[in-house]
């Protein structure tokens, strides 16, 4: 019978070893994925932030392109303006 209780004492060491083996790995498994999700937040939000930039750079850009071609425009029309005048005062000279 010792030997019986013996045997029995030594594979519930043994489960109870596995079993906290398992437990072990099951919670550095959380963590990981815990980690995982942390880090995929953290791209999403960086992401997002990207975008933002982007749009704003867009938008700022769009501004200057704007005012170049107001500023190109008014150019035009001084240059014809004052062409027209050269030649208008050339012709009745």
């Amino acid at each position: 019978m010792t030997t019986k209780n013996t045997n029995q004492s030594k594979s519930q060491n043994g489960f109870g070893a596995f079993r906290k083996m398992m437990d072990d790995g099951f919670e550095r498994l959380d963590t990981f994925y815990s980690e995982i999700g942390r880090h995929h937040k953290q791209g999403i939000e960086q992401a997002g932030a990207a975008v933002d930039e982007m749009a704003r750079l867009a938008k700022d850009s769009m501004g200057y392109t704007s005012q170049f071609a107001d500023e190109m425009r008014d150019w035009a029309r001084q240059t014809t303006q004052r062409t027209a005048e050269m030649w208008g005062a050339v012709l009745t000279a």
